[in-house]
């Protein structure tokens, strides 16, 4: 993009070792500098992340979720024959990676709104 956005959230999701996290306690919000915000949320094991719900509820509700740009890492997992592993286990851990819930239905990000950027990790 070549462009540094005018606000920048560096958004980090934690899933504690409890089943539910107070509402009062799920994000801590922290201004940084020259547009860039730093915000943990923090869920329970038993409570499935909704980031759009997250933002619209944290300090942020003030802009539309139609203008936001979520920037998220996907792997692409490689078997290759270079390992101490076998290779047909290397080859069931890419097939069950590959076919594993995307992060934007996780989280329940809208596909639309969603920039990836990839690396290849080879076993």
């Amino acid at each position: 993009m070549r462009a540094v956005h005018e606000r920048v959230l560096l958004l980090t999701i934690v899933t504690e070792k409890v089943a539910r996290i107070p509402e009062l306690e799920r994000v801590q919000v922290q201004q940084l500098s020259h547009g860039f915000w730093r915000a943990v949320a923090r869920y329970g094991f038993m409570e499935t992340p909704n980031v759009p719900e997250l933002l619209r509820r944290a300090e942020f509700n003030s802009y539309s979720l139609e203008f936001v740009t979520f920037f998220l890492g996907r792997e692409t997992v490689l078997a290759t024959r270079n390992s101490e592993m076998t290779l047909w286990r290397e080859r069931l851990f890419a097939f069950l990676t590959r076919n594993a819930e995307p992060a934007t239905a996780f989280f329940g990000i809208p596909p639309s709104r969603v920039m990836e950027i990839g690396s290849q990790v080879e076993l």
